[in-house]
């Protein structure tokens, strides 16, 4: 639940420490200086005072991208609120969330920032606050999908495509033209964007780089395999879409990995390889040659200040898939395998 602005009380109680505030109203109370103690707290709570992420005046500071990803994670908190049964318990919270969605949506359609119509996204944030009082019976209930049947042998299928996907560096000396690279980053994108992430905040942002130049500014800091590799598609998260949801940033790096494992299953699916090379804030920020390279790849490629790198995958046909890496028995990943029904890890084969 969003919080609002903390009370002068409360921010004084968070930034003076338990000895040393004991001690701070014992001095000022002996003097007679309490006016000391008010004026301190107010200070302290002008300092820290948090957002209030349901202030008209306040909303009106993000920026559109901000709004429309605020927008985007309201709706989703209403309508996943019916399937958790709590929708009708906490309604005026609810409320409170459309009343926002309403004015954030104004806030977009006067700054001429809001998607068409046309927009699916747009057209299901339409719907949620049309139909907001008959969510379950005029949108939910006629929208959803019959379940898929349940088939194990699906999973054991998947289980051998996965273990026999393999991290490429060695790549094929024939390779698809730079125009069908591009088709085929596209598609992988679009593979991307149905992965799951916090709060529909959709906060990925790509970038598809073929030509030998921009994917040579790389070098020293990625690998030659990074470098060379027919393909790279960026990954990076708009970090402001997290600080609009008053949420933490460690989602980013969840999401970044949900829509990138999505990629490389569809990419291997295809008959391609891949590798996720690291690249983040620490690799970036470790040695001063490295913060210039990115820099100036940012600056070519196009890639705002304000996205966070969290990988590149390198994708292409391989030259050979290479030996597999053993991986650790399931029963040394599952932390509570003891206590698994005997059949269960006879069955596994891992016992």
């Amino acid at each position: 639940m969003f919080s609002s602005a903390c009370s002068s009380e409360n921010v004084a109680s968070i930034y003076i420490p338990g000895g040393a505030g004991v001690l701070w109203k014992t001095v000022t109370d002996r003097l007679g200086l309490i006016m000391i103690r008010r004026i301190a707290r107010k200070i302290i709570s002008l300092i820290y005072k948090k957002p209030n992420y349901f202030d008209a005046n306040f909303l009106n500071t993000l920026s559109s991208d901000e709004v429309y990803s605020l927008v985007l994670h309201d709706c989703h908190r209403i309508e996943k609120a019916h399937y958790n049964d709590i929708f009708n318990d906490k309604k005026d919270y609810y409320d409170r969330l459309l009343c926002r969605v309403q004015t954030n949506l104004a806030i977009l359609e006067k700054r001429q920032a809001l998607p068409n119509g046309s927009s699916p996204s747009t057209q299901w944030i339409q719907r949620i606050v049309q139909e907001y009082d008959s969510l379950e019976t005029s949108f939910i209930q006629p929208m959803s999908l019959e379940r898929r049947a349940f088939d194990v042998v699906k999973v054991k299928d998947s289980l051998d495509l996965f273990r026999q996907r393999r991290s490429c560096r060695v790549w094929d000396q024939q390779q698809p033209s730079q125009e069908e690279l591009f088709s085929i980053g596209i598609m992988l994108v679009d593979c991307a964007r149905w992965a799951p992430n916090s709060g529909n905040r959709q906060a990925w942002r790509f970038a598809l780089v073929a030509d030998k130049d921009e994917k040579r500014l790389l070098k020293g800091l990625k690998e030659e395999h990074c470098y060379n590799a027919p393909l790279l598609i960026f990954v990076g998260m708009d970090s402001r879409l997290y600080k609009a949801s008053g949420h933490l940033d460690d989602c980013m790096f969840l999401d970044a990995g949900a829509a990138i494992s999505q990629m490389i299953q569809a990419a291997h699916s295809a008959g391609l390889g891949t590798c996720w090379n690291h690249l983040g804030k620490d690799l970036v920020n470790s040695r001063p040659q490295n913060k210039k390279a990115y820099e100036l790849f940012c600056q070519k490629i196009g890639i705002p200040e304000f996205v966070t790198p969290a990988g590149l995958l390198a994708i292409g046909i391989p030259a050979f898939l290479p030996p597999v890496p053993e991986r650790l028995e399931v029963s040394k990943l599952v932390v509570n395998w003891k206590n698994l029904p005997i059949q269960v890890q006879a069955l596994s084969g891992h016992e």
